[in-house]
């Protein structure tokens, strides 16, 4: 009688623990499908603004700010989470990127029609670093339309540029950067007009950014005897002119 209850009990206590793992795989999949309809379809879409990123329930204009409301897909939620974590749209130099998941066919490329009507292209929701203009997904057309942008662009190699401050780090009107850069090991900088690749190591060089410019400038004032120290005050016209003078007889030397 004893063993009879004892496996009764087994089994209520089995049946119970099935029908609860049960239960919480559909709340499971209730919570991952939350943002989704059965076909894969956003059921939610987010808003960017100037702080944050906003989820709503219905795609469109959102009344409250007068921006879209894009669809909030699997992809676009791997997105906002890096840009909440912290990351910012950084432009793509890539003459090949991949502008579509190739699961899903969403875009994971944003773009920006700068002032030339030239389209740029960015690598994560958000505005644009120089203008503050909303980035917009990419779609076939702008891709076609970017293509065709980059078949006009005559293939050359890029020319050094000795004195990038008198050339112009960024255009004047769109305040787009227009100057690439090769770092050596040793910290050194070397500017170009134009995307390439640096003859001997390779290296494909890279935009510039405000903080490359800064740590560049920091070197050109030590060039001309700026000692960089906590409490020194910013360098002075006649050091950054030194510094300069002494960058640019380097940079002839080494290409004697």
């Amino acid at each position: 009688m004893s063993r009879f209850s004892l496996s009764k009990q087994k089994r209520r206590i089995g049946y119970g623990g099935f029908l609860a793992l049960v239960i919480g795989h559909s709340l499971l999949l209730g919570r991952i499908d939350a943002n989704f309809r059965k076909n894969g379809v956003a059921e939610k879409c987010y808003v960017m603004t100037r702080t944050t990123i906003m989820t709503l329930n219905r795609v469109g204009i959102d009344p409250e700010t007068g921006r879209e409301c894009r669809p909030l897909t699997p992809q676009i939620v791997e997105k906002i989470e890096q840009y909440r974590s912290g990351h910012r749209p950084k432009i793509i130099t890539s003459t090949n990127p991949t502008f579509f998941d190739p699961t899903t066919g969403e875009p994971v490329v944003w773009y920006f029609k700068n002032g030339r009507s030239q389209i740029e292209l960015f690598d994560l929701m958000g505005f644009h670093p120089q203008t503050g203009g909303e980035l917009t997904p990419v779609s076939p057309d702008v891709v076609q339309a970017w293509n065709q942008q980059t078949a006009k662009v005559v293939r050359r190699a890029p020319l050094r540029i000795d004195d990038p401050e008198k050339f112009g780090f960024f255009e004047p009107t769109a305040g787009a950067p227009k100057v690439w850069y090769w770092r050596s090991e040793s910290g050194q900088y070397k500017f170009y007009d134009g995307l390439g690749f640096h003859p001997r190591t390779g290296d494909e060089f890279k935009i510039v950014t405000r903080e490359v410019i800064a740590d560049y400038l920091i070197k050109i004032a030590r060039l001309g005897g700026y000692l960089a120290r906590a409490n020194d005050p910013p360098p002075g016209n006649l050091i950054m002119w030194r510094g300069l003078s002494r960058f640019i007889d380097i940079a002839t030397g080494a290409r004697l």
